[in-house]
């Protein structure tokens, strides 16, 4: 994972399988995961991500932070709103360095679960991705009825298993909590 202290509990994400995060809302589940892909990244493979609440040029700023690091972002005020931006030639390195190497599942396509995996058989097949980002479940399209979207949830976490195991890489599924108030206790 590129952490020294949760590689040292874990060891490491293996290739062939599942790895679920969860937590609740504002606990930093979607910082962690973007951090694992700029290591991911920097350790030479490629990337799949998916996010069924953030837009993708919002996926690409969080990566695109944390790869320019805190001396390359500049602050700028507009009014009494401050906003930070990435040095805009440090920016074009990032951007070269990503290239085929960052794929984000593009704003507008289908959020069924039958098109992600589509989309995430590509990346694998074609670009050799090795980690997919499920940022999360409940966003993917499952059914209106609840019984529909308990069976197709059920589903959904089996193939992609299979296809974890198929093409050996490690997909990482965020689910929420539907306790919330049990798991705060």
């Amino acid at each position: 994972t590129g952490f020294p202290e949760l590689d040292k509990a874990l060891y490491k994400l293996f290739y062939g399988t599942l790895t679920i995060v969860t937590g609740i809302n504002g606990s930093g589940k979607s910082s962690f995961l973007s951090q694992l892909v700029c290591n991911c990244i920097e350790q030479g493979h490629n990337v799949f991500q998916y996010s069924g609440e953030l837009p993708a040029f919002q996926q690409k700023t969080w990566i695109n932070y944390i790869l320019a690091g805190r001396y390359n972002v500049n602050r700028y005020q507009a009014g009494n709103t401050e906003y930070y931006k990435v040095n805009p030639t440090v920016q074009s390195q990032i951007d070269a360095f990503c290239r085929e190497k960052l794929f984000i599942y593009k704003d507008g396509q289908s959020h069924k679960p039958d098109d992600l995996l589509n989309s995430m058989e590509a990346s694998a097949r074609k670009y050799g991705a090795k980690l997919f980002i499920i940022d999360n479940l409940t966003s993917l399209s499952m059914g209106s009825r609840e019984r529909d979207r308990w069976d197709n949830q059920e589903s959904f976490i089996t193939r992609l298993i299979a296809f974890a195991v198929k093409y050996q890489v490690a997909p990482v599924l965020v689910v929420h909590p539907h306790k919330i108030e049990t798991m705060r206790r």
